[in-house]
């Protein structure tokens, strides 16, 4: 894990720092907040579940598998709430949110940690570990986000 969250204090050196903060208990100050606001515009995360992923960043990835499974089905059926309302903008946030929790949770289950959000990790991520046969499935719901009602 350490490797991973070098990997993560090399790009992202603020989230670590939020991390750390959340950890210790420490009240987070305006430019924190503004990371979390970020990170929720661009994940389709919810506030707290991104607080929770912060928290819980040592934490062995196996232990976090149901927990990105409940994401996964809270995110998608949003987004087809979303979709069936017309707001296309925020189904595709909450759809790539999904997206991402599935990710994680098929990383949690192999037991790699994969700390980003961001494509280019998670397209890494696809090339580098996942079985020949399911890397087209994955490329495409990076892609394409198909299977989208």
């Amino acid at each position: 894990m350490g490797e991973h969250l070098s990997e993560l204090t090399d790009d992202w050196p603020e989230v670590v720092k939020i991390a750390e903060k959340l950890s210790l208990g420490e009240k987070l100050d305006r430019k924190d907040e503004t990371w979390i606001n970020e990170l929720t515009e661009t994940t389709g995360w919810d506030r707290d579940d991104i607080i929770d992923e912060f928290k819980n960043i040592n934490v062995d990835p196996s232990k976090r598998a149901e927990k990105y499974k409940q994401l996964h089905e809270e995110y998608f059926r949003e987004a087809k709430k979303f979709k069936e309302e017309g707001d296309n903008k925020q189904a595709g946030e909450k759809l790539w949110g999904a997206v991402t929790a599935l990710i994680k949770l098929y990383t949690a289950i192999k037991g790699i940690p994969i700390l980003h959000w961001s494509r280019g990790r998670l397209e890494k991520f696809i090339t580098n570990n996942v079985e020949e046969n399911y890397k087209p499935l994955f490329r495409d719901l990076l892609d394409k986000n198909t299977g989208f009602p």
